[in-house]
Formats: C-alpha cells, structure tokens, sequence
C-alpha cells in the first residue's frame, strides 16, 4: 500500500506579517522583569523601619552602610562571573532556553529574599548573587533577538525598544513598590515582582523560538523578511581575539562603563537621594523616582527611531548622539551641584532632565556596537553586561563611602564625579569608534549580506594594529 501524503499546512499567522513585534514586546517585558527584580531591594531598604521604630523586633533586619554596600557588589559579582559563559551559551544554543532559566531563577530568588533578610544575611547575599547571574544575559539577549529576529532597516528601532528595559523597570518598581509598601508592607514588594515576573517567563517559554523559519506563527513574507541582509547558512565561529583587540569596540565598551557609572547613580540611589536628602516620603520618593527612568526611556526610544532616519555617515551620527548626550547630563549634574539650588522639585526635575540627555545613548554606542559588530553582536553587546557591572561594583564604594550623612554636599561630589567618568569616556568614545563594520565581520557571504545600518555599506580594513 503506497502511503498517503498530505498537503503541508499553512502556519497559523495571528498578527498577519507582525508577529515579531509582539516576541519584542515580550522580550522587552522579560528583561524588565530580571532588572526590576535586582531593583527591588533599593526601594524596600528606603521602606523597612528605622533602628528607632524596630529596635526590638527580632524578625527584622537593620542594614548596615557595608551591609547595603555588599547587596549591590553580590549583584555585580555575579553578573561578572556569568558574563562569559552566558555568552557562550547563547551563541551555541540561542537564548530561549537559556533566558527562560535565568528568568524562572531570578523570580523565585525574588520571592525568598524577604525570608533571607530576615533571617540569614548570608543567604541574602546568595540570593543576591544568582540575581546577579541572572541579569548577565539581558545584553546577550538583546544583541541575539536583533540579529535574529529583526528586518535590517528596523535596527535602530529594535535596539532602543530593548535597552529601554534600564529605564521601564525602575520607572515601574519604584512607585508601585512605594505604593505596596504603605499598604502591604516591605515585603510585598517582593513576592509581587517575583510572581509577575513569574507569569512573563511563563508567556515566552510558550512564544519564543530560537529561529524565525521554525516558528509557527511566522509566514514566509515575515521570515523573508527578516532574512534580508542576513549571511545565509550556518553562523561562523566568533572571532573572540580580533574583537578585544579592536580599539573601536574598545570605544563602545568605555563609553559602556561611563555610561552606566551615571545610570546606575540615578537609578540605584535616586529613592536615596530623595527620601534622605530632599525630605519625600515613601509613597512620595517612589512616584517621583520614577520621573528620571521615564525621560530617558522616552527620548531613548525617539533617538533610536530617530538615528534610523537620519542620512549621514554612521561615524559622525553615532559621534554626535553619544556627545550631546553625555556632555548635557554632564552640564546638569554640575548645575545641580554649583548653582545652589535648593529646591526638591527643581532638583527632580533637572535630574530627569539628566536622565533625557542619557538616553540620546541608543544613537551613541549602543547603535555603534551593532554598526561595528554586524553578526557578532551577541558577543560584543554582552561585554556591556561586564561595563554594567564594573560601574556596579565600583559605584556602591563610592556614593556609600562619600555620603555617610546624606548631605547635600556630599551628594554633589558624587553627582561631580559619576558625571565627570561620563564625560572622559565621551572622549575616548569619540576619538577610536568607527563609522562601518570591523573587518572581521567578513564572510564568504559578504556579497549576500546587506548592511546592518543605513550608511554602513564599507568595513574597516584588516589593520596591523587593529583600530
């Protein structure tokens, strides 16, 4: 008996030729989600009881200056010592079942943190830690989807929706957290972000798939789509030695670290600054907290949008967005600190407007790493997980050593010297960054592959000494 063959079926196609603008919706939500995760603790400590409210309560914890300190390093530890292997394993194996991992771990370290605070510093710090491992994949993640999932000409756009992650997650925890806390209490704040998270992993295990042509959603006019300027057929080893020796990609990596030095100030130590020194209360610190991440998110967005859009060479474009950007929160931080203004919603709202020139940083290096790294963006996007911990592990030293009363003062030598490290690596940005791919981005398909960015259609040559 000959066998029967049946007609291949049509793929189900619920968003038409759309549907990896739902996957980047969701994956922006996922990554929020492990960074709102880490981000918790920063508005509980500003929530939990004072030693003077709380002094005979066994069951609560009163942090220490090197105590609080050590929450945020444990963090950066482990996004450090995961960096590399979670690149590894995103390159070999693709990120759907290595960020659903990471994500289910952070959710259910986000809901054992208030039983740790209570009653083991020791597991606090672990707990701490895997959430630290867990963020190291958010920029591999991001630099895969891109290269993945994304048609050649909406790059920009894709790149600025994702790393607004930075932004939407405090711009979400903080005043919801404010809000859980006056009427939950500390922990609450907890197993909320734990089970929301929770729920998103849940939704992508579902969705996501590693490849465009093999998910079910997906027809042949979206997934053509996507495969334009793509080099077709299996993906070539990364070349790991002639990208660290790149001195551009250096430039991205510094402006990375100087970046994050300042973003990190604002977002980590923003409640801080609002309860201790500028006299809001809880409910208060958590809404207006939120004003900073919203400013840059919003002008992220646009300036990613924007740089797509713009026709000039891809050197001079990812030159001018870095510097207005970096050179503006710089003015603003110093007028902050030299200009005597005393006034707390004066202060909020020139740091927002810090916060609105940082985000111009999508058309700066974030937009540059992509330029210059073509189908190795995975890696080189996730080496600016290791710039994010660097200024992660080193900033807590600094703003917790500098401002041990919380006066103003002592709050303007750290907006002087976060801005200052900002400012520097401007320099060294716009001085070896490079306008079109690195020469190892060459393949045997070369001629198949469309440039990743408008201007981009050159590549640096193969230098003696690489630059």
């Amino acid at each position: 008996m000959s066998a029967i063959t049946l007609p291949d079926l049509p793929k189900v196609k619920p968003l038409g030729s759309r549907f990896r603008f739902f996957l980047l919706i969701l994956i922006f939500l996922c990554l929020t989600a492990i960074w709102a995760n880490v981000l918790t603790y920063n508005i509980a400590i500003v929530c939990m009881p004072s030693n003077s409210t709380h002094h005979a309560d066994p069951n609560h914890r009163i942090f220490t200056n090197g105590q609080k300190t050590l929450a945020v390093v444990f963090v950066s530890i482990g996004t450090i010592v995961a960096t590399g292997p979670v690149i590894y394993l995103v390159n070999r194996y693709g990120t759907r079942t290595i960020l659903a991992v990471l994500g289910v771990l952070s959710s259910v370290c986000t809901f054992l943190l208030p039983l740790t605070i209570k009653h083991s510093i020791a597991a606090f710090y672990v707990l701490r830690f895997i959430q630290g491992i867990a963020l190291a994949c958010n920029m591999p993640v991001v630099g895969y989807f891109t290269e993945r999932w994304t048609y050649y000409k909406q790059k920009g756009l894709t790149v600025s929706v994702l790393v607004t992650y930075l932004q939407l997650a405090p711009a979400f925890t903080n005043p919801v957290s404010g809000a859980l806390c006056g009427a939950s209490g500390w922990e609450s704040i907890f197993y909320f972000h734990g089970g929301l998270s929770l729920g998103l992993f849940t939704l992508y295990i579902i969705f996501f798939r590693n490849n465009p042509e093999k998910h079910p959603f997906v027809g042949r006019t979206e997934s053509g789509k996507i495969a334009r300027g793509k080099a077709p057929g299996p993906k070539p080893a990364v070349p790991y030695l002639a990208i660290v020796k790149t001195m551009s990609i250096w430039a991205v990596w510094v402006a990375g670290i100087g970046n994050f030095i300042v973003l990190e100030m604002l977002f980590l130590y923003t409640p801080t600054y609002l309860s201790k020194v500028l006299g809001f209360g809880v409910s208060s610190t958590g809404i207006t907290s939120a004003i900073v991440p919203i400013a840059q998110g919003t002008v992220k967005v646009i300036a990613g949008t924007v740089s797509d859009k713009i026709h000039i060479p891809e050197g001079i474009k990812v030159r001018i967005f870095n510097t207005v950007g970096f050179t503006g929160a710089f003015i603003v931080l110093l007028v902050i600190s030299f200009s005597g203004i005393r006034n707390g919603t004066v202060c909020l709202v020139l740091l927002g407007v810090t916060g609105a020139f940082i985000g111009l940083n999508t058309g700066g290096f974030f937009r540059a790493s992509h330029v210059l790294s073509k189908q190795y963006t995975s890696f080189v996007t996730g080496m600016i997980s290791v710039c994010f911990s660097i200024a992660m592990l080193i900033l807590p030293f600094f703003v917790d050593g500098v401002t041990e009363n919380n006066t103003r003062g002592e709050w303007e030598i750290v907006f002087v010297g976060t801005g200052a490290v900002m400012f520097i690596s401007n320099i060294f940005f716009v001085i070896f960054v490079r306008g079109e791919p690195c020469w190892w981005t060459e393949t045997s398909a070369t001629d198949q592959v469309a440039p990743a960015f408008g201007d981009a259609e050159k590549t640096q040559e193969k230098p003696a000494a690489t630059h």
